[in-house]
């Protein structure tokens, strides 16, 4: 069953209401468990948004894998933990955009399968922060090179009209 992530929570830990995630410890819920959910409160000025983070936690609780996160665009709204679909106007689309090679070190190439019109693709870090954006899409192929970016994971975000049409993901490494 799922849990609804809003401002009524039981608690959130903050800078008023520090929490951490303890590692190296044999007690919790989570050591060695898959899939759990982990709430999120994300606030940058005035703007609230709720989102969630799907985690494993290794057995040694040492380290731990984000497998995927989302987050609710519109302030102040709850999200089910595990919703991706946010709303009943939103359609399950085929993929409309496929990344190669993936993982890469210098350049990927974007295939488009679609007709777009000022498309946008924003590539997003692991926490969320834009590190790149191409506008005014529209042409079937655009190459992305890597330039400054670090090795990690990455999202490639496809939104056109204010509408995110598709997410893939993007490793880059050395």
């Amino acid at each position: 069953s799922s849990s609804n992530i809003c401002e009524s929570l039981a608690s959130w830990y903050d800078s008023i209401n520090p929490g951490t995630m303890a590692w190296g410890t044999n007690t919790g819920n989570w050591i060695g468990a898959t899939d759990k959910y982990l709430a999120l409160k994300l606030i940058v000025g005035p703007s609230t948004n709720f989102g969630w983070a799907r985690l494993d936690v290794e057995p040694t609780s040492t380290s731990f894998t984000i497998k995927d996160y989302a987050y609710q665009s519109t302030q102040n709204s709850c999200i089910e933990a595990g919703q991706i679909i946010l709303g009943i106007d939103d359609i399950v689309a085929p993929n409309v955009f496929s990344v190669f090679p993936n993982p890469s070190i210098s350049s990927t190439t974007i295939n488009l399968m679609g007709n777009f019109k000022n498309a946008t693709l924003t590539i997003y870090d692991v926490f969320g922060q834009p590190v790149k954006q191409i506008v005014n899409l529209s042409n079937k192929t655009v190459t992305f090179s890597r330039e400054n970016l670090v090795s990690g994971l990455y999202f490639l975000t496809l939104e056109e009209k204010k509408k995110i049409i598709q997410v893939e993901k993007l490793v880059i490494t050395d």
